[in-house]
């Protein structure tokens, strides 16, 4: 048995070298293994050593551990293998909804409005239902949409008519609350519905945004999450097509992920659910004191604390500042650090001091913190940098 595991465990290794793959650190061979993906999409292999680096806990990646009885490799092994079938399958899935998403956006565009009066018993509920959730969303009353009622009701029958839409209900309702918030409300005649113009990605503002804008993304995801509730006890509505679509739909998905994460699993496919649930992160238990931010500037741990629970201000400036220097001026310092971890502790102590001196040492308010502070911020925010590329690149590769 445990010959059988050191084989697998080797066999892995041999094929990344094989690759050329980098290993120091799980980050950079999730990456570059991702990369490699991408490049040769249809290289199953690669793939597969792909999902098993994402999937892995210490059992494959492990550089500085001690060593371990047959009994916990056994049970690591065991753990990584049930991951890989379980996110193996989910990946198929995806395929599969990527698939039938194509299906949906050759549609024509909605050319029928003639709708059957005998047709309508039985649609009422969904119509009040999705008249409450648009007027809550939007903050409309009564008064002020006369014409919602009737507007809604008319494209609840079409989706009686038309299969694929009946299919995709959530998204579609929502596609149009999104697009066609005017139209719904005010007008009294069928508006035409182009399918091109419906799927079409909408690109919000990230950078920067106001707590108006703010309300309104969160709003927008709370409606999306509320249509999915709503419909997921009717039949034949393909919910995880609808969470891909909400993917596809627009840039919105960024937003929510970093500022709704409560209510991820409702937003995304379950591929893409697993993917952002499983560790990419390069730390490793036992890691050299050489690689620990506190030890490399000796760093006072309640000096650190103070300056992010007593200067929470100050703090939440340096963290904007910094932010928007690396990944707006510096976006090639995450993949420096990212090759440094656990392989050139003096490359990524050097990197980190040049990232102060650039962007802090100036300030004004600078000041009111030490140094060394400022280095750990800078080195939390490399992470959270570092994480952000390297679970977008294997989503990219994997969904």
């Amino acid at each position: 048995m445990i010959e059988n595991i050191l084989d697998y465990k080797k066999h892995f290794f041999d094929r990344c070298i094989h690759y050329r793959i980098p290993m120091q650190n799980k980050s950079i061979l999730c990456y570059a293994l991702a990369d490699k993906v991408m490049e040769q999409p249809d290289n199953i292999e690669l793939r597969d050593l792909l999902i098993a680096a994402v999937c892995d806990d210490t059992f494959l990646i492990s550089h500085f551990s001690t060593a371990q009885s047959e009994k916990k490799i056994g049970k690591k092994y065991k753990k990584l293998k049930k991951r890989i079938k379980n996110l193996t399958k989910k990946i198929n899935t995806q395929h599969s909804l990527q698939k039938q998403w194509e299906q949906i956006l050759s549609l024509e565009k909605v050319l029928s409005y003639e709708i059957n009066p005998e047709q309508s018993y039985g649609y009422d509920e969904e119509t009040e239902q999705l008249c409450f959730l648009f007027r809550k969303c939007f903050e409309i009353g009564e008064k002020d949409s006369p014409q919602l009622h009737w507007q809604i009701h008319r494209l609840v029958l079409l989706t009686g008519e038309y299969t694929e839409l009946r299919t995709i209900a959530p998204i579609f309702f929502y596609q149009l609350m999104i697009k066609y918030t005017e139209q719904l409300t005010n007008s009294s005649e069928p508006f035409p519905v182009l399918m091109e113009d419906l799927w079409k990605p909408l690109i919000y503002k990230m950078k920067n945004s106001s707590s108006a804008y703010a309300e309104n993304y969160y709003m927008f995801g709370w409606l999306f999450r509320k249509l999915c509730n709503y419909y997921q006890t009717i039949e034949d509505v393909n919910l995880p097509l609808c969470r891909y679509a909400f993917e596809c739909s627009s840039n919105l998905i960024q937003w929510l992920l970093s500022e709704d994460k409560e209510h991820a699993k409702k937003y995304l496919t379950p591929c893409h659910y697993a993917l952002n649930e499983l560790p990419v992160f390069y730390w490793e238990p036992d890691e050299p004191a050489e690689y620990d931010i506190y030890e490399m500037f000796s760093v006072d741990a309640d000096a650190d604390a103070n300056y992010f629970n007593e200067q929470y201000e100050v703090h939440a400036y340096f963290d904007t500042m910094l932010r928007n220097y690396i990944l707006n001026k510096h976006v090639e310092y995450i993949m420096q650090f990212m090759y440094a971890i656990y392989l050139d502790a003096s490359r990524l102590k050097s990197l980190l001091v040049e990232i102060y001196n650039d962007c802090i040492a100036t300030d004004t308010q600078a000041k009111q913190v030490s140094k060394e502070c400022f280095l750990v911020q800078i080195f939390e925010i490399m992470i959270d940098c570092m994480d952000l590329a390297v679970s977008t690149k294997v989503s990219a590769a994997l969904g």
